[in-house]
């Protein structure tokens, strides 16, 4: 008996998942076969002495799909599909947190808030690059993304002086909703790289 994870590449709905699944269980030889959509995976055990792996690529490739069997090649597909939906989630709380700050700065709200919402937009867009809190997968940092955040802490750092020193006016305001503004600019720019990206070579 062998057991192998493969990854699955442009599976593009849960009912080509049901189809594979379907075809595959009424092989001969395949003991075992579940797909885990999400993540793009099939798990399969199989007797290599009834069906080669030759074979479950040939029925596998009848319903659309493409089959990774190199585990580094696992590995790196995995982690691209992941940062995918990782930045997918941030992107909606750094718009939530903008639409907030755009509130605040209408409503003529507490400054002191709205530096709160600068900071932590900069660093919700910055957990995308560590590890841990960006459910470990790995991701590297691009030229926009140094700029933007870069640019980002400067006016956040701008706007915190003047508050510290009482310098409190509509321009003080305007300069830490700009702050917000830069990092949701680089996360639209990110985010449409990426989706063009994995929508041609993975989805």
């Amino acid at each position: 008996m062998e057991e192998k994870k493969i990854f699955l590449l442009k599976l593009k709905s849960k009912g080509k998942a049901k189809k594979i699944e379907h075809i595959m269980r009424t092989q001969l030889g395949v003991n075992f076969l579940s797909i885990d959509f999400e993540n793009r995976l099939m798990t399969i055990n199989f007797d290599p002495k009834l069906i080669t792996i030759e074979y479950i690529s040939v029925l596998v490739r009848s319903v659309g799909p493409e089959l990774i069997f190199s585990e580094h090649e696992v590995e790196y597909w995995q982690n691209q599909l992941g940062n995918y939906f990782v930045l997918k989630n941030r992107r909606k709380v750094l718009y939530l947190l903008s639409a907030i700050a755009l509130i605040v700065i209408v409503a003529h709200l507490s400054v002191w808030f709205l530096l709160g919402l600068s900071l932590l937009t900069s660093i919700v867009y910055l957990s995308l690059f560590i590890y841990k809190s960006n459910k470990r997968f790995i991701r590297s940092l691009w030229k926009s993304d140094k700029l933007g955040i870069l640019s980002s802490f400067i006016f956040t750092a701008l706007g915190g002086a003047s508050i510290y020193y009482q310098i409190i006016n509509n321009y003080i305001s305007i300069l830490l909703f700009i702050s917000i503004l830069i990092v949701d600019i680089v996360t639209i720019f990110r985010w449409l790289n990426e989706k063009k990206s994995i929508e041609m070579n993975l989805l």
